[in-house]
């Protein structure tokens, strides 16, 4: 019985994570996403269509559409994400542009 107790609770962590981990709602990514899109934008490498996923996303979202709403502020999300990588990347790296003569 002492050989199996710890196997039990290790079943029970194994099965139970993904339900500590749920998805974030799409309330919490457009909040992500305004965040990201901020930031990207203090680096002036804000991407064209980030702002208007996160309106997209807050107009579906105020409509009920929260599966549509989660979609956009996503991928806004992750545009906001690149775009710091992408401003981060050239605040280091700019030098590496400029031609030689």
């Amino acid at each position: 019985m002492k050989k199996l107790m710890p196997w039990c609770c290790f079943l029970i962590l194994l099965l139970s994570g993904p339900a500590l981990y749920a998805a974030p709602s799409a309330a919490q990514l457009i909040l992500q996403a305004e965040e990201a899109r901020k930031g990207a934008a203090d680096l002036g490498f804000e991407w064209r269509d980030t702002a208007a996923l996160i309106a997209e996303a807050r107009e579906a979202l105020e409509k009920g559409q929260e599966e549509q709403a989660a979609v956009l502020a996503g991928e806004a999300l992750r545009q906001g994400e690149l775009a710091i990588e992408q401003g981060t990347f050239m605040h280091n790296h700019w030098q590496e542009f400029i031609p030689e003569h």
